[in-house]
């Protein structure tokens, strides 16, 4: 995916440095980090998605064959969709704030998105996404089937869970599942990122061998990171492969992570015998 982002092309919108963060989010995206002063930076995100564009959409404005639509967004972010004719290959383009404020607030996250989403678009124009060189190698998750990890039993950890009807995601990077009882989900996917720490109320473990960081990600998510593998990520620094679980709904934040614990386990089992 960062194949299709443009540093140069965000350059405008900051005086501080743009640089690309390939480590990062799962295999499904890249990040494009803009610094708009030494206190603001403008977040950035281009990711894959699978599936069709919402029935009735239509895009407002079209880069060669690839059309643009605008996406509902929060307040404090701006999403653009690109699809491409009949395929059902889709990119998000995502831009928030990742720390301070800018001038225009929203409108002025839009500008980028817009920018990032036209830049993106005439890199799909010219034909499929280039490959990321160099390939990942034989021991990277990016080889791995996320929801595979998981079976009947396994999901069990979540009352009420439809198993047999996941929403897959992009070349089986991650699985989500949903509940009838309590509005609850349970999300299998990968990540990267520096090394989790057991900080904000997190606690970390050793499940099957693989150190394990679980604690509350916001209001109603327990969030479980089970680290798979460390690797020298973008200049030199460490990075890890890691797989993100995460207990979603409305129950109390401890049954959660009891929740997200149990599916953290029985992932890391099964990271074990592979």
């Amino acid at each position: 995916m960062c194949a299709l982002t443009d540093p140069a092309a965000l350059g405008q919108f900051g005086a501080g440095d743009v640089r690309v963060d390939v480590d990062y989010g799962n295999f499904d995206r890249c990040d494009v980090l803009v610094g708009v002063d030494d206190e603001t930076r403008i977040d950035t995100s281009i990711r894959l998605l699978d599936g069709s564009p919402p029935e009735g959409s239509r895009p407002v404005r079209t880069v060669g064959r690839i059309g643009i639509r605008e996406e509902q967004a929060d307040g404090d972010e701006c999403k653009r969709l690109l699809t491409s004719g009949g395929d059902t290959a889709r990119v998000e383009v995502r831009v928030n704030m990742g720390k301070g404020s800018v001038v225009g607030g929203s409108a002025t996250l839009c500008t980028v998105a817009d920018k990032a989403a036209a830049s993106a678009a005439q890199v799909l124009d010219r034909g499929p996404v280039p490959r990321r060189s160099p390939a990942y190698p034989r021991t990277s998750l990016a080889w791995a089937d996320a929801c595979a990890l998981l079976d009947a039993e396994a999901l069990s950890a979540v009352p009420g869970l439809k198993v047999d009807v996941p929403e897959v995601g992009v070349a089986k990077w991650r699985c989500k599942w949903s509940s009838d009882v309590d509005e609850l989900n349970a999300t299998i996917a990968f990540f990267r990122d520096q090394p989790r720490s057991a900080v904000g109320g997190a606690t970390s473990r050793t499940l099957s061998g693989y150190r394990t960081v679980v604690g509350p990600d916001d209001a109603d998510t327990c969030s479980a990171f089970v680290e798979y593998r460390r690797y020298s990520g973008q200049d030199g620094g460490t990075a890890a492969e890691m797989v993100r679980l995460d207990a979603t709904g409305g129950r109390p934040m401890d049954q959660l992570c009891t929740m997200a614990t149990g599916l953290a386990t029985a992932t890391a089992a099964s990271l074990r015998a592979r």
